[in-house]
């Protein structure tokens, strides 16, 4: 049994601890499946402009650059420092997107019309996730974009399964419906933020 059993999976130890092992421990920069489940969740997010996106959760920045390329701004977040680190390096020479080390819920300022909220939900018990959920809601503008992205496999390290996390997104007020689809492996779930 290693250390990390020991530690919440939703803790900045416990993320650290994966990226001090393996600075990329997902594979995100080469496994097929994550550069078609970036490609499936880049056709949710849609051609934009945005003005301003929010992205928690950026890992190693892999689609934080892509919705660079759609967005005027972008305030990526990891709660793990090495993470951190080699998202602003992979974005570095981007200056309208801004890598910052924190947790959620966050103190984030401003409004977003996009959430691209992705691979994190199911780290967290139901109820801190619909707080989670809540929070990033309010920061979206009314007619903003929130994308869920979710892993529908098992892993001993998620509290919550992928299609929990979607059904606890959908539930939250405020947003509408939009679209809801996905491929073998992963759910997307697209809303628009409603008047409160």
């Amino acid at each position: 049994m290693s250390e990390r059993d020991h530690l919440d999976p939703s803790s900045e130890e416990f993320f650290e601890s994966l990226y001090r092992a393996d600075p990329d421990p997902w594979n995100f920069a080469g496994d097929p499946y994550e550069r078609e489940r970036f490609a499936a969740t880049l056709e949710a997010v849609g051609p934009g402009p945005f003005r301003r996106v929010l992205e928690p959760g950026c890992s190693t920045g892999e689609i934080t650059c892509l919705l660079a390329g759609r967005s005027e701004a972008v305030v990526a977040m990891d709660i793990a420092p090495s993470a951190v680190a080699r998202a602003r390096t992979r974005c570095q020479g981007l200056v309208h997107v801004e890598i910052r080390h924190t947790g959620l819920p966050a103190a984030i300022e401003g409004t977003f019309d996009l959430v691209v909220f992705s691979e994190i939900g199911y780290y967290f018990q139901a109820g801190p996730l619909a707080d989670v959920v809540d929070a990033l809601v309010e920061r979206l503008d009314i007619g903003g974009r929130f994308v869920s992205v979710h892993w529908t496999g098992t892993s001993a390290d998620h509290v919550l399964t992928g299609e929990e996390v979607q059904r606890i997104v959908a539930a939250r007020p405020g947003l509408a419906a939009r679209s809801h689809g996905g491929q073998p492996g992963f759910d997307i779930a697209t809303f628009e933020r409603t008047a409160p």
